[in-house]
This record gives structure tokens, C-alpha cells and sequence, in this order.
């Protein structure tokens, strides 16, 4: 048996980014004296002189700092690679970029034995992975139910399947129970500090427990890399035979994932990050009202083909054939990459995949979502000229391709905003084959929160600035119009090539053309949509807003003050250039 020890400080956000931040300044070796002054010209110098060094020990389980001799609590510490990325990711309020250093550390960190954040501890039990393996067992997890599951793995030597059986029928039966020795177990900082930074989440009580549960957006990302986590640290240095997997590992994303939200949240933006990972191995197309399965899978259709006739003039002829659309163009990519010496994966990019008819685009094609490890559950027979088309592209007889899975290099994402007018409805069983990430109307936006417009004319004319703008009106929408969150707007509603700033200033480059956009977009967006039933209260500072034309000529002269005294945003003093 061996002895499991998690640390037991205070998990306040506030003070692991402070220490974060004074060894990301740092950037070396730093002594504990110099340290603790630091640490307490920051949060202050009214707690014990030993609880300064305490609380690296959050900061050092994950990972994040080092010891230079993790046996003595005076050692010299310095923050890892890891550690400076998920300070910067946390101090920017980068989610998605902290729940990848969550992940890496949860994947390489080894918690139950020789871990700098508690030395002491010796136990080849990994807590944060049995939590997080227990949650995807069972749905949810208490504090008491980690403690009964450590108390039996260490205490009892019990084996983990025996162990979470007897808390589903403790469970069931509603005679669950919690002894002395297994409470020691229950107070986990740890886990209370992955709730804290979003990557666990809190789901009601049970029997007065808190119920966590893993964040939607983090088990949409992170699903199969989650299962895979080792709950005991011997298995994490054994050596094992590993299937040759034929693409590139490092994308961590799901293969059929809609990332949704409101207008101007970073949708596009986020997908056209994260495609950096297929190294320009990707299409885009972008779905709508009209949008066909011939034009989306391939048809057999008329091609116009110039050929010179007997005479030698060059002439257009008709003939037929299979042309493809963005799914089968892919699909033959990645089918035909994965027979290189080097396979690659491939990316299909659908925007805006619910304004058309998804059952009708996608046609048979939907039954090829449900994938296992990556590759269709269930495959569709293909067509004849379909088959024709790929026996010309990949070679081979027309046996091989009487039906047709999904490849496991084939990833396809999509964008989804349900605020549009006239979207056409998914059904349930469409929904179910994909992972939906959801991105809030204010996330990302510490790259926009200084950025600074005029607005107005003479005694009107004033700087505000854009975020605080759009809180406002949003506010305004959701408190007096009651308008649900998918027709607000987010921080990127206006492109970034509208509020982009000069140099040296917060003030956008180029005012005129924020006014033409802002007029053009927003208010247009809330005249004619969002608040289309509510022009009284989103207007209430305009003198006429019969028209759209009114709003914009009186916006020109009044700027924010159009939108009444409800809006209540700050406004800053004019420099003499402005």
C-alpha cells in the first residue's frame, strides 16, 4: 500500500496567477526568500510566512513550476515550458489554450508519486485521472464518491471496476456511506482548481454532494485523448506495441465537430486556427439555402470540352461525367494519402452548415457520421458513376468500391449560427454525429476590450470604446428586449480589419470606416433583425426612428446616445488630434 498526498492550499485563481506571474517574470532559478516577497507585494503580507511557499504546491502538481530539489521547502523553483504557455493562455483568457496544457499535464504529469507539488506522496494512483475516468463512467462524480474510490484503490488495494460497481449499486440502492479513514481523501484541491480554470464543471447536488462533471466543450475536444488517461502512473512507463496511426497525432480535435454561437463570436476565426495543424490540407465551402447533394458529394452532369474537329478549328463539345464536390475531392485525398509513406490528414470546412438542408446535402453520406476511432461504423454503396470516378482517382477494380467508409485522416467541421433567419432546422439523429463546441458571446475579447472609436459631432462627439459598446447594447437586448443570446453579438461582429488600431494608440486606424461598418452591420443587424420588434427601446435616444436612414443620420450626429440612458458605458476625453 502506498500513501496518497494532494495539496491541501488554498486554490484561489487569484493567487496561482500570481505566483505563475512572478516565475514567468522570472524566467530562472528563484529563491524561496525572494519568492515570498514578491508573492506578498501582490496578494499582501497578513498570512503565514509558511503559506507563501504552500501555495507553489498547486502550481508544481500540475506541472506548471519545478524544484530544483523537491525535498527541501526552500528550494530554488523555475516555471516550465508548460507553465509560461498556460500563464499566458490564463492572464489572456485563452480557454481553449488552457484547457491544452490542462490535457498535456493530466497526459504527462505523474501525480502519485515523485511530483514536485507533494513530495511525500507515494502512491501508484493518479487522482486527477481517476476522477475524470470515474466521471466518464458514470456521468457525474462527488467529492465523498473520489474519496470512497481512492480509500478502496489505496487503502484496500481494490482493483478500479470492482471499485466503481460497488458505487453504482451504492448508488442504486441509495446506501452510500463514507468512514472515517476514506474522508481524509475528500478535500481535493485539485479538482476544486480544474473547476476553478474550466476544465471540470459543477451539475447540481446529489445527497447534498456537488455534482462534477466534465466541461461539454473540453469532453467535445478532448473525448478519446480523456478515455486514454492512465489511472494508475506504473502504466504510463510501460512500453507498449501502439497501432501505426496514419495521420498526424497532434490534432487533438474531433472528426465531426459544429462549433456554434452568435454573430461575430470567432466561429470562422477559431476553425481557421486550428486548421494550421492539416498543413494546407483542406477545403472550404460554405452551405446555403440552395445548397445540393450534387453539389456537395458529386453528379453526373454535362462538361463543356474544347476539341478541334477535322478541319483543325477548335470547337465545344458536350460530354458527361462524374464531377465531384468538396466531400468526395477530400475524400479521395485522404483515401489516397493513407496509402504514402508519409500519411497525412485531411479537412473539409462546411460554413454555416445549417442554413441548408442538411438531410438532403448530406443524403446517404449521413449514415458514414457514426464513426468508431475514426473510420464509418457503417459504410453506403456507392453509385456507378461514383465508383468509375474513384476506381479513375485511385486506381484498383470496381470490387473495391461497391461501398465506402469514411477514412480516419478525414476530419469535417463546421460552423453553426443559429441567429440567422430562416435556417433549416437538424434533426436529433443528425445532431448526435457531431461534437458541438459552443463559444460565448464574450469570450475572446481581451483582444478587443482597449480598442477606442469616435462617435458623434460637436458637443456630442466623444471616445468610447468598442467592447463596452457592444456589452452595453447587448445588455440592453437581453434585459429590456429579451432577446435570447444567439442574437446578440459578439466582439468580431465587425471584422478585425474594421477596428484595427494604429500604431502606438487604441484609437481604430481608420474612424470613417468603423462609423460605414457600424452603420451598415449593426445597425442594420438591430433595425431589420435583432431588435426588429423592439425599435422603441433599442432607440430610445433617437427622435425618429421611422427608418433606417433616421437612425443612421441622427447615430452620425449623436453617436452612442441613440441608444438612450440605458446605455451605461464610459466615455474618454478627446486628444486635440482627434
Amino acid at each position: 500500500m502506498g500513501k496518497i498526498v494532494m495539496p491541501k492550499n488554498s486554490a484561489l485563481e487569484n493567487e496561482i496567477e500570481a505566483v505563475l506571474k512572478i516565475y514567468c517574470e522570472e524566467n530562472e532559478w528563484l529563491s524561496n526568500d525572494v519568492y515570498k516577497i514578491r508573492m506578498k507585494e501582490i496578494i499582501g503580507d497578513d498570512q503565514y510566512p509558511s503559506s507563501y511557499t504552500k501555495k507553489i504546491q498547486m502550481t508544481s502538481y500540475f506541472g506548471f513550476t519545478i524544484w530544483e530539489d523537491f525535498s527541501k521547502a526552500q528550494s530554488r523553483r523555475r516555471i516550465t515550458d508548460s507553465g509560461k504557455r498556460f500563464y499566458l493562455a490564463l492572464l489572456h483568457g485563452n480557454k481553449a489554450k488552457m484547457q491544452e496544457e490542462l490535457m498535456s499535464s493530466l497526459e504527462n504529469t505523474t501525480f502519485g508519486r515523485n511530483n514536485c507539488g507533494c513530495s511525500d506522496s507515494n502512491s501508484d494512483v493518479e487522482p486527477p485521472a481517476l476522477y475524470i475516468r470515474a466521471i466518464l463512467d458514470l456521468e457525474y462524480l462527488t467529492y465523498k464518491e473520489f474519496a470512497f474510490l481512492i480509500w478502496k484503490l489505496e487503502d484496500h488495494g481494490d482493483n478500479y471496476t470492482d471499485a466503481i460497481q460497488e458505487l453504482k449499486g451504492m448508488r442504486e440502492t441509495e446506501t452510500f456511506s463514507l468512514n472515517e479513514d476514506a474522508s481524509n481523501y475528500a478535500d481535493a484541491k485539485p479538482i476544486m482548481m480544474l473547476i476553478r480554470w474550466g476544465f471540470l464543471a459543477e451539475n447540481g447536488t446529489v445527497a447534498g454532494s456537488k455534482k462534477i462533471i466534465i466541461s461539454p466543450e473540453v469532453l467535445g475536444k478532448y473525448k478519446n485523448r480523456l478515455l486514454n488517461l492512465k489511472i494508475y502512473n506504473i502504466d504510463k512507463n510501460v512500453e507498449v506495441d501502439l497501432p501505426i496511426i496514419p495521420f498526424n497525432t497532434e490534432i487533438n480535435y474531433s472528426y465531426n465537430r459544429i462549433v456554434f454561437g452568435a454573430p461575430g463570436t470567432g466561429k470562422s476565426h477559431r476553425l481557421e486556427e486550428d486548421k494550421e495543424d492539416f498543413n494546407g490540407n483542406f477545403e472550404r465551402v460554405t452551405f446555403h439555402p440552395n445548397y445540393s447533394y450534387g453539389q456537395f458529394v458529386g453528379t453526373y452532369k454535362p462538361v463543356p470540352v474544347k476539341e478541334k474537329n477535322a478541319e483543325g478549328v477548335e470547337i465545344t463539345t458536350i460530354t458527361y461525367k462524374y464531377v465531384p464536390g468538396p466531400f468526395m475531392r477530400t475524400y479521395v485525398k485522404a483515401m489516397k494519402n493513407l496509402k504514402s509513406m508519409n500519411p497525412k490528414p485531411f479537412l473539409l470546412i462546411i460554413e454555416e452548415i445549417n442554413r441548408a438542408n442538411v438531410a438532403a446535402v448530406f443524403g446517404e453520406v449521413f449514415q458514414l457520421l457514426d464513426r468508431k476511432d475514426g473510420v464509418s461504423e457503417y459504410e453506403i454503396e456507392t453509385s456507378e458513376d461514383m465508383r468509375g470516378y474513384l476506381i479513375d482517382k485511385l486506381g484498383g477494380d470496381e470490387s473495391e468500391y461497391v461501398r465506402m467508409r469514411i477514412p480516419n485522416n478525414m476530419y469535417i467541421w463546421a460552423t453553426m449560427n443559429s441567429a440567422d433567419q430562416g435556417v433549416f432546422p437538424m434533426d436529433t439523429a443528425f445532431k448526435r454525429r457531431w461534437d458541438f463546441e459552443y463559444i460565448g458571446i464574450n469570450e475572446n475579447t481581451y483582444e478587443i476590450k482597449d480598442i477606442m472609436v469616435v462617435l458623434g459631432k460637436d458637443e456630442d462627439k466623444c471616445c468610447v470604446k468598442w467592447d463596452e459598446l457592444r456589452r452595453g447594447i447587448n445588455t440592453i437586448l437581453s434585459k429590456e428586449c429579451k432577446i435570447n443570446e444567439d442574437k446578440l453579438f459578439g466582439p468580431f461582429f465587425l471584422s478585425k480589419d474594421v477596428i484595427e488600431v494604429g500604431e502606438d494608440t487604441n484609437l481604430v486606424k481608420d474612424n470613417e470606416k468603423f462609423i460605414k461598418a457600424f452603420e451598415s452591420k449593426v445597425l442594420m443587424y438591430l433595425y431589420e433583425d435583432a431588435a426588429k420588434q423592439h425599435k422603441s427601446v433599442i432607440f430610445e435616444g433617437c427622435e425618429d426612428y421611422s427608418t433606417y436612414s433616421s437612425v443612421c443620420e441622427e447615430f452620425r450626429v449623436k453617436g452612442y446616445a441613440i441608444f438612450g440612458q440605458r446605455l451605461n458605458i464610459n466615455t474618454y476625453a478627446l486628444s486635440e488630434e482627434e
